[in-house]
């Protein structure tokens, strides 16, 4: 088998350690862009139950509006 230098050594070692480098900073960025999706995920579902709640409201008002038109026996 053929002896390695020390630049083979030294190119080895700067190769792997920039390899787990770029490891990390993958399972950073992955990391980072679940924390954005799960905050939009949150985001559409409090919109949505905003959305439900004034649907809820405005439905109530027509029929207690309904119900007093009905009560004082007219329109």
């Amino acid at each position: 088998m053929k002896k390695k230098d020390g630049k083979e050594v030294k190119k080895k070692v700067e190769w792997k350690e920039r390899k787990k480098e770029e490891k990390k900073m993958k399972k950073k960025r992955e990391e980072e862009t679940n924390m954005e999706r799960e905050e939009e995920k949150n985001m559409r579902r409090k919109r949505k139950g905003r959305r439900r709640e004034i649907k809820r409201r405005r439905s109530k008002e027509t029929t207690e509006k309904e119900d007093e038109k009905i009560t004082t026996g007219g329109l």
